[in-house]
């Protein structure tokens, strides 16, 4: 491995891998036909800072191609128009898209010159950088200047000289950044979900329930609470934000909505991450906003004490991540 990119390895090596179209974008809670989170070939990669002693500490997320290469956005670009061109284009090639691909969501199509189309995300052209050698070495670099002066266990991992030049930047991973949300309320990309979900300001997974909040079936009385689906409590002063309204309970308390269905967080969710809600009750569904690509042989299983775990004919799948096992121990939550 090349000594500008000493942590570009662990960047790739637990990418998410979140490429295909899936089919058409359908209402909140229809899980299996939600849009895709990223256009067929795409992959939202895990930037991480290597730990010596420790599992790998995640900074961001990140747009990669299909091999995992860092994209950029040009400060010189207009929304939605592409001004690198000629021997700007030989250094900082467009990210083309497939013909025939469509846009959808965040993604849009920007004509070139040639007429071919180029991917943009959230109105900005993507490019790959002719100067990076190894997949990822420049969002890594970049990670790990912006962690540089983070106190950990050991002494920080240091970066390597390649470094975007003025006026070019990473692209990163942010669904939230494109959606009027209110306060207290996010968009994550959460593993356990297999996709892009609402969460609440804990990071705790949103549900949606297919009904009226007034008849959700939590009560309290004297006796003390039934309440498995905690609302999302919207605060007494509380607007409509974007699809997001403010609907009444039947004790008069207000809480959220996404298009019109209330939203809720698990009461056996235990840790920012979970998804354990998602086949308790037909009524509540994940409020799964696209969906991430997967294998049609590999599912997701719950399993009590470790979360949710991938698994192929029954086999769990594992990712790797450099560690020393010195003290602390196996973080084995996530999927």
């Amino acid at each position: 491995m090349g000594s500008r990119c000493r942590g570009c390895l662990a960047s790739y090596g637990i990418a998410v891998l979140v490429a295909v179209a899936l089919g058409p974008s359908a209402a909140l809670g229809e899980e299996l036909v939600a849009p895709p989170t990223v256009p067929h070939g795409l992959t939202v990669v895990e930037v991480v800072r290597e730990l010596e002693f420790s599992i790998a500490l995640v900074l961001w997320n990140r747009i990669g191609d299909a091999e995992g290469r860092t994209l950029f956005i040009s400060d010189g670009d207009q929304p939605g128009a592409a001004n690198c061109v000629g021997e700007c284009a030989k250094e900082f090639p467009p990210l083309l898209a497939a013909p025939g691909a469509k846009a959808f969501g965040d993604w849009s199509l920007v004509p070139r010159a040639s007429g071919k189309m180029q991917w943009a995300y959230q109105s900005h052209p993507l490019y790959t950088w002719s100067q990076e050698e190894e997949p990822g070495e420049v969002a890594t670099n970049v990670g790990l200047i912006e962690t540089a002066n983070q106190k950990l266990a050991q002494s920080a991992t240091v970066a390597g000289s390649l470094l975007p030049p003025e006026g070019w930047r990473v692209a990163r991973f942010e669904p939230g950044a494109s959606m009027a949300v209110p306060d207290g309320i996010d968009v994550r990309l959460v593993s356990s979900a297999q996709g892009v979900v609402l969460t609440d300001f804990a990071g705790f997974t949103l549900y949606a329930f297919e009904g009226d909040a007034a008849d959700d079936g939590q009560t309290c009385s004297d006796e003390g609470c039934e309440i498995e689906w905690l609302p999302a409590v919207a605060p007494a002063l509380a607007l409509n934000v974007g699809d997001f309204s403010v609907v009444t309970r039947a004790d008069g308390s207000r809480q959220w909505a996404y298009l019109g269905q209330p939203l809720y967080r698990y009461g056996s969710d235990l840790l920012p991450g979970d998804v354990h809600g998602r086949a308790v009750d037909d009524r509540w569904r994940v409020t799964l906003l696209t969906q991430n690509f997967r294998p049609p042989e590999v599912a997701v299983n719950a399993l009590e004490g470790y979360g949710d775990v991938m698994s192929v004919r029954g086999m769990t799948l594992y990712t790797g991540s450099p560690f020393m096992k010195v003290w602390g121990g196996r973080n084995l939550r996530d999927t």
